[in-house]
């Protein structure tokens, strides 16, 4: 009975220390998505949005059972597109254009950004993560709050585009007359399915 009782107990201490194995993830690209969301006002009481979808080329979160433990994504930035004007053609043409253009994303330089979790915390119903956001080999720590459900998660990043060198006009001098009238900021609103 002391055997017995002494090999539970040894087994109780091992498996007190034994870690769950973490899991790799993958998002499935065809159902997961970021919506941006680009904010200009066009004067004191008036305010504009314009808004639209990026695609992934991949990601992946990693878990220790059913907790979050990390992440990854890498996005492609030659497939932004504009979804604010859907009957006109034009307009989209021209806005996805301009914000293709080196005013901008400077896609044809810069074809893919990247988000790289550093630190994940959990709170009572999300997580609350710090991350490495790369745009236009430009990196930058975010923070945002991530909820998980048992094959989806959502997360809404507010990113400064001035501190990755997202900067609206050809001329530093017109730049800084016209920055004043678009948001220094725009939001990613992210929904993932793994």
């Amino acid at each position: 009975m002391r055997k017995l009782t002494g090999i539970i107990l040894l087994m109780l201490v091992v498996l007190s220390f034994t870690r769950l194995k973490k899991e790799k993830k993958s998002i499935i690209l065809t159902e997961s998505k970021i919506e941006w969301l680009g904010r200009k006002n066009v004067n004191k009481k008036r305010e504009t949005t314009h808004n639209g979808t990026l695609n992934f080329n991949n990601g992946y979160l990693i878990f220790e059972g059913t907790e979050l433990q990390g992440g990854a994504f890498e996005v492609d930035m030659t497939s932004l597109t504009v979804t604010d004007f859907p009957m006109n053609k034009i307009l989209v043409k021209i806005l996805e254009d301009h914000l293709k253009s080196e005013d901008f994303f400077e896609v044809d330089k810069y074809t893919i950004s990247t988000l790289v979790f550093t630190e994940v915390k959990k709170m009572k119903h999300k997580y609350n993560i710090n991350a490495d956001l790369t745009i236009k080999e430009i990196t930058h720590e975010v923070n945002f709050d991530m909820e998980v459900y048992s094959n989806s998660a959502n997360a809404k990043l507010v990113v400064d585009r001035l501190k990755y060198d997202i900067k609206f006009g050809p001329k530093a001098i017109f730049s800084k007359v016209k920055n004043k009238k678009l948001d220094g900021d725009f939001e990613l609103n992210v929904k993932l399915h793994f």
